[in-house]
């Protein structure tokens, strides 16, 4: 009888090694002429974020763009702010099986020193980490009929990896303030929140707010922050996710632009939004499989080949809000503050056998008015922890990332405050669900079927011993060893067992 071998396909992304650059950013910001001369300088914020990438041969080339954000104090004491993007370019050398990569940036340091009235030098670089990855089609052993073939399955959850895709959303809009007449907008920011994600046919639908928050002059003189929500909704092609797959949806705003519009009553209550959200997204789908770990054959030389992998399962796709609130001592009595932004900076992840933490700093920048009414700027940092601990052993985790979500703060003292934040972490879970397996069954039919030299024997077997290793000893069947001894276990009581032989 011909042996015929049943498989799955289960396919698997790889993970190949972690790329860790710099990228150094010198140049010298010059104020255009329409904006009035320096006479101290509050704060040069940077921030870096990847466009988009592309892979040509082991090539690979991150477009990225640091967001410069110059915070002065004119002749006039009035602060002012000149924004601004810097582009950059970088091509990392992908190693052997990479066939693609995610690539993210952050700021490695970033220094600044005021020439003249008109011009900034700034020294900083970007750190970027290209995490390559390859796919893997492993075709397992799910069962064998003929040639005699006996088989031993163990039944098993693995996760599979189906598609991943990133695309740009161009996020425009009008807002309308309700009080207000804007003079001139200090200070911009964007996070995405209450992003949702659900697989269809091929397909993945997307949706979230864009939270803008901005800090500006009324035409009155007076400091003024505006939030608001924007909601956008996207398709994403994901070939081979349905509804029954799990996906894993990761956005970061990349370009942000508010410009504010004057109305025919000569007062701007109108902000015109121009943003762009850079959406990755991960379809996966856990199934349940019966792989054959062990097999034999009662007629045949059997050859078993053994594959070396881990099959992973996800045990927890994280999406959760940690709210946390921190005491800063300033350094200096101030009247009051205009506003605070803040930074999540420093991110690592250590992951145990049965846990896994998250650790970082927040970075905060305090804009406040000091006793005299003078502008300044104060910096303080504070360390975060998150973890997760997980009900099975043997976890593993991928694609961390970490967003702020939201900044408040109560004035405690003249020189201290509470900070309010919300971090959203998002993590995939998983744990060691099988290493190695059967990847491949041959039998040589060509060669004398065996028959055994007596038809039955007597085995005095140990308690808890297996009647597959008894039968494939003898070269039957556990069918027959239980018909012949009147039971259906496939563990043996201790004792004596007839054992069939033909």
């Amino acid at each position: 009888m011909e042996l015929t071998v049943e498989k799955t396909v289960l396919r698997m992304k790889e993970e190949c090694k972690t790329d860790v650059q710099e990228h150094p950013l010198d140049c010298e910001l010059v104020l255009p002429d329409v904006c009035p001369d320096i006479a101290r300088v509050l704060k040069c914020r940077t921030e870096a974020s990847v466009i988009s990438q592309q892979i040509t041969g082991d090539r690979l080339t991150a477009q990225g763009n640091v967001g410069v954000q110059l915070l002065y104090v004119d002749e006039d004491g009035e602060i002012r702010m000149d924004v601004r993007d810097l582009p950059f370019y970088h091509e990392f050398v992908l190693p052997d099986g990479a066939q693609a990569a995610a690539v993210t940036a952050q700021m490695a340091y970033s220094n600044w020193r005021m020439v003249n009235a008109r011009k900034v030098e700034l020294h900083a670089a970007v750190s970027l980490c290209a995490k390559p990855w390859g796919v893997r089609d492993l075709s397992l052993v799910t069962g064998a009929h003929g040639a005699g073939v006996q088989t031993l399955a163990k039944e098993i959850q693995a996760t599979g990896w189906l598609a991943q895709n990133e695309k740009i959303i161009t996020v425009n809009d009008e807002i309308q303030l309700e009080t207000g007449n804007i003079h001139s907008i200090l200070y911009s920011t964007a996070v995405v929140r209450d992003a949702a994600c659900k697989c269809v046919t091929d397909k993945t639908m997307i949706k979230g707010n864009l939270a803008i928050s901005a800090l500006y002059r009324d035409a009155d003189g007076s400091f003024e922050v505006f939030r608001t929500d924007v909601p956008f909704s996207q398709i994403v092609e994901t070939p081979g996710a349905d509804e029954h797959s799990v996906c894993s949806l990761r956005c970061e705003v990349t370009a942000l632009e508010l410009r504010p519009r004057t109305g025919l009553d000569g007062v701007c209550k109108t902000v015109l939004v121009s943003a762009g959200v850079t959406v990755n997204v991960t379809a996966m789908q856990t199934q349940t499989l019966s792989l054959v770990e062990e097999a034999y054959s009662t007629e045949y030389s059997l050859c078993v080949h053994r594959g070396e992998y881990d099959l992973q399962q996800l045990t927890a796709a994280v999406d959760e809000v940690v709210t946390r609130q921190s005491q800063l001592e300033l350094g200096r009595e101030i009247a009051s503050v205009i506003d605070v932004w803040c930074d999540v900076t420093g991110v690592r992840t250590e992951c145990t056998d049965d846990a896994v933490r998250v650790t970082g700093m927040i970075a905060a920048c305090v804009l406040a008015l000091d006793s005299e009414q003078s502008p300044v700027v104060i910096d303080k940092t504070v360390d975060f922890a998150w973890e997760y601990e997980g009900e099975t052993a043997l976890l593993s985790v991928a694609d961390v990332a970490v967003s702020l979500q939201k900044t408040g703060f109560t004035l405690t003292g003249p020189a201290s405050m509470e900070l309010h934040t919300e971090l959203l972490v998002q993590a995939n879970v998983f744990r060691t669900a099988g290493t190695g397996g059967i990847t491949e069954i041959t039998v040589d039919t060509a060669a004398q079927p065996y028959r055994a030299p007596y038809p039955m024997a007597v085995y005095y077997a140990r308690a808890g011993e297996r009647l597959f290793d008894i039968a494939r000893r003898y070269r039957t069947t556990v069918a027959a060893v239980q018909a012949a001894n009147h039971t259906d276990v496939d563990l043996a009581a201790g004792g004596p067992l007839l054992i069939p032989c033909r």
